[in-house]
């Protein structure tokens, strides 16, 4: 019989998000600024989101995706196509939403991000595969840019360490938004079968590819 007093069983257990029982503490949400200063979302993605707003598609998804945030939690949803449509603007303006207007947690980081980080992990002996993992698993909204980025040597390791992430977010109830520059071809043979499985259940996948390039029409303005 397995012992739930074994140091193995009290690892496992550390490594999964907090689960007691206790309600947790209502904190107090963040404002704008706030929300910057403890936020990595990068500087580019931190302005208004004015020049989007324009197009009813674009605020219509928005909106969707918000609502989706506060009735199904543990959501599994990839904004795809082409590059300058706006996918990962759209992405932070729901992680404003979510930290700013629910409270939630948040995160925003890339899947060539999250490659290198787990990498590292292998020089220091302080570090385990599971505390670097831990950290993506944490957050009650977690936004991966460019998910279906993958290593010049299609690594197995980085693949598994992808699925496990958002396998216990899934389980957990954690909502995770990635964007993806991949057709649809492309974005459904990187992905691990039992993630599309999931995207199916709650979240879906946003096509993207009518959308205005917003980089051409701020060149253009400018």
């Amino acid at each position: 019989m397995f012992d739930p007093n074994s140091e193995i069983h009290k690892r496992m257990m550390a490594s999964l998000p907090d689960h007691t029982e206790e309600p947790p503490k209502e904190k107090p949400k963040p404002t704008l600024q706030e929300f910057w200063r403890g936020s990595d979302v990068p500087t580019r993605f931190r302005r208004d989101a004015y020049s989007l707003s324009q197009f009813g598609q674009w605020n219509d998804k928005l909106n969707a995706l918000k609502d989706k945030l506060r009735v199904e939690p543990g959501m599994i949803c990839v904004l795809r196509g082409p590059r300058g449509t706006g996918k990962t603007q759209l992405a932070v303006e729901l992680l404003k939403h979510a930290a700013c207007e629910l409270g939630l947690s948040t995160l925003f980081t890339s899947a060539r991000d999250i490659q290198l980080i787990t990498t590292s992990s292998f020089k220091d002996k302080e570090v385990t595969d599971m505390s670097v993992l831990q950290e993506f698993i944490k957050p009650k909204v977690l936004l991966i840019d460019e998910f279906d980025w993958q290593p010049l040597d299609k690594s197995h390791y980085f693949n598994s360490n992808l699925f496990y992430i958002l396998d216990k977010r899934y389980a957990w109830c954690r909502s995770t938004i990635l964007t993806s520059n991949a057709t649809v071809e492309e974005f459904n043979s990187r992905v691990d079968p039992g993630i599309l499985s999931r995207m199916t259940e709650s979240g879906g996948r946003i096509d993207c590819d009518n959308w205005a390039n917003q980089r051409i029409q701020r060149r253009i303005k400018n």
